[in-house]
């Protein structure tokens, strides 16, 4: 007997995610300046694959990317804040295809607001909703020295 894979389930348009003193919410277009300040940073461009400089051109482009990677049901990145205001940094859930039962974290923080354990805070609460509610068996996080 073969086996198709299981659908994952739909992640809502709205994510909103809380818990461990961090609110997880979808980028908006108003959040487009404050992206620049957290994403156009030496230590980000040297770990992550963003744009270098990130400017308001390559705000715009990774938003609209990371849209339509949710579409394509390939990536969910909400925002990382503290009260679901300002964004402080990303945290991601990526899948390597459309049909794949395991997926990879990251995150960003911006420069102005490390060393307040929001990466750590928010992997957390994301780890937890991929596991209980996208239902992925495993999820791994990478870290280099």
């Amino acid at each position: 007997m073969i086996h198709e894979p299981t659908a994952r389930p739909t992640v809502p348009a709205r994510l909103r995610l809380s818990g461990e003193g961090v609110v997880l919410r979808e980028w908006t277009e108003n959040d487009l300046p404050a992206m620049t300040e957290l994403f156009d940073d030496p230590e980000i461009a040297h770990w992550t694959p963003l744009a270098a400089p990130f400017d308001l051109a390559a705000a715009r482009a990774y938003l609209a990317t990371a849209r339509q990677a949710r579409v394509d049901g390939l990536r969910v990145q909400p925002a990382v804040t503290t009260d679901g205001r300002p964004p402080l940094g990303e945290v991601l859930v990526i899948y390597r295809n459309a049909n794949d039962r395991t997926a990879s974290l990251g995150y960003s923080v911006g420069a102005a607001h490390r060393g307040r354990r929001l990466g750590s805070r928010a992997l957390t609460v994301m780890t937890e909703y991929a596991h209980h509610t996208m239902d992925l068996p495993r999820v791994t996080l990478s870290i280099e020295a």
